[in-house]
Formats: structure tokens, sequence, C-alpha cells
């Protein structure tokens, strides 16, 4: 048995899930949580010509217990 974790977007939530259902994987807990990859944050700026950067961004981690030959079908279809 693995355990295969991934931290995606939010909005991809039900995009995965639904192909993970279609592949036959249909249990999987997910967690919110913050962070920050690539992108390293958004910048916003503001009227008075001021900027707020904000860092830490709302992502969803994806957790599922699979047989050791279905991990690497899972983590291409998460891809």
């Amino acid at each position: 048995m693995e355990k295969v974790e991934a931290i995606i977007r939010p909005e991809r939530v039900i995009a995965v899930k639904d192909a993970l259902a279609d592949a036959g994987f249909v249990g999987l807990n997910t967690v919110s949580v913050t962070g920050r990859g690539a992108q390293k944050g958004i910048v916003h700026q503001g009227r008075g010509g001021g900027s707020l950067t904000i860092d830490m961004l709302p992502k969803a981690k994806m957790e599922l217990v699979l047989r050791d030959e279905n991990v690497e079908k899972v983590c291409d279809i998460i891809i």
C-alpha cells in the first residue's frame, strides 16, 4: 500500500476527483491548506500606488491510499 498526496489549486478539486472516480478510484480525502509554490504569490496594486503581496495562497491537498501497482496510474491522472 502506498499513500499519495497531491497539492492542487482549489478550483481543480472537482475535475481531479471526477477523473479519479471515472478511473475507479473513489476513496480520497481533501484538506484545505495554504502555501506557495513556483508562482511565489500574487501582488495587488492599491489605488494609492501601494502594493500588497500575498505569498500564502489557498490550496487543496488530496490524499489517497492505493495498491502499489496503481500509484503511477493515479499520479498520471492527477497530473
